[in-house]
């Protein structure tokens, strides 16, 4: 199955440039629209209420529009030549509906894409469980992450191998992005042949692996200790479960002797508002975490307890970081618990609802603002670090491969950490 790239995507994507990433799991389908999801229950629990839509017949504009498109449909049933497919044309409508909206988040899943979507929000994936870049030097598929619970694990993948073929195809031959389809759109439970350029051979060797796709945990977070006292966190994205995620691997890098945090939320796209929640309140202390506003203006407000992480702690930013990555960083802003260091976040402060339709399928659009305790919204202008720090474009082209002493933005964050 192939899913479509909204246009919030596309500029998130151009923001990325050098380092175009992919995450080779129907959890992608997510990242695809690059929002928070707004999950409070008074708002998602909508099933079986019309009342919008009757008021909406009450417009002339609105039934001026349904006439000349039930006008083209009784044309095109009388005399067009084929037949029609009604589960294409009704996915092609509201795919077309969505992007007319003029909100460069909204989308539309057909109920195939949004079943997917719905087991990304809760943790759970079908794919091979890998995250990769493009790579530039052998034509393939980098490596970065291979997530502890997924059938690339337990085939013997690691990070920093290369994929250069998917069931004979070579990566080079398709192009990227159709490579990453290629594997995507192999069927859950089929196997998948992979040509495997090994990190361990410095590249000399070649292996063939058959992975079966299976379904498995969505790894968010991702640990390891720098010194002995300075733990090293990786936050992917935010989904239901990334909450009790953090606090399992930070109480496991506490009791190894961490005293010192690096977050790194660099090219977080954002997620589910209950993960961002979850996630902050095991740090932060007794307040407010995020505040949401509605075009009607009511508000709704998610509140930390008074348990918090009293450490030295820095947050890694830069363009890529949207949605609830930059809640994370400005809500320890906020509170003063940390640097921020790196590059200005990429500025989105809207929130969107998921919408779910009769036939199982899913229209998603904006329909709220959110912020941040400070309360001052950062839509359209992004979190601006306490320390900027500028990636050259070569480290930016190996963003992914690069090494700790490469990485100017991390070994900054190091220095700040220890002599705090």
């Amino acid at each position: 199955m192939k899913s479509r790239i909204s246009l919030g995507m596309c500029l998130v994507l151009m923001l990325v440039a050098a380092f175009v990433t992919f995450q080779i799991t129907y959890s992608a389908l997510t990242n695809k629209y690059e929002s928070t999801v707004y999950s409070f229950n008074k708002y998602t629990d909508i099933t079986s209420n019309f009342d919008a839509v009757g008021e909406a017949a009450e417009n002339e504009d609105w039934r001026k529009t349904y006439s000349v498109l039930s006008q083209a449909d009784a044309y095109a049933r009388n005399y067009y030549f084929n037949d029609i497919d009604d589960s294409e044309l009704s996915d092609n409508l509201l795919f077309m509906y969505a992007a007319s909206l003029g909100d460069k988040f909204a989308n539309y899943y057909s109920s195939e894409e949004y079943a997917d979507v719905i087991k990304s929000n809760m943790g759970t994936a079908h794919g091979i469980g890998v995250r990769v870049t493009s790579d530039s030097v052998y034509g393939g598929m980098y490596i970065y992450d291979v997530m502890d619970s997924s059938p690339a694990a337990e085939y013997g993948l690691k990070d920093g191998d290369i994929i250069t073929s998917i069931n004979d195809v070579t990566v080079q031959s398709v192009g990227f992005s159709a490579a990453c389809d290629n594997i995507l759109s192999v069927p859950l439970g089929k196997t998948v042949v992979l040509d495997v350029l090994t990190a361990q051979s410095s590249y000399r060797e070649n292996i063939k692996v058959e992975v079966t796709k299976k379904e498995y945990d969505v790894e968010t977070v991702s640990t390891r200790m720098m010194t002995d006292e300075v733990a090293y966190v990786k936050i992917h994205e935010f989904n239901y479960n990334t909450g009790n995620e953090f606090a399992k691997k930070m109480d496991a890098v506490i009791a190894s002797g961490a005293k010192r945090f690096i977050f790194d939320v660099r090219a977080n796209p954002g997620g589910i508002v209950d993960g961002v929640a979850a996630t902050l309140d095991y740090i932060l202390p007794e307040g407010r975490i995020i505040t949401t506003k509605s075009r009607f203006g009511d508000e709704e407000a998610i509140d930390s307890d008074a348990k918090c992480l009293d450490a030295p702690m820095v947050v890694l930013i830069d363009g890529s970081t949207a949605s609830g990555g930059e809640l994370f960083a400005a809500a320890l802003r906020d509170y003063e618990m940390a640097t921020l260091v790196g590059t200005t976040t990429y500025g989105k402060g809207s929130m969107q609802t998921e919408y779910p339709l009769q036939d199982g399928s899913c229209m998603v659009f904006t329909t709220h603002m959110y912020y941040p305790p400070c309360g001052e919204s950062y839509d359209g202008i992004g979190v601006s670090p306490n320390k900027v720090v500028e990636l050259t474009d070569d480290q930016m082209s190996r963003f992914f491969r690069l090494t700790d002493d490469e990485d100017s933005q991390l070994m900054t964050a190091l220095d700040d950490v220890i002599n705090k």
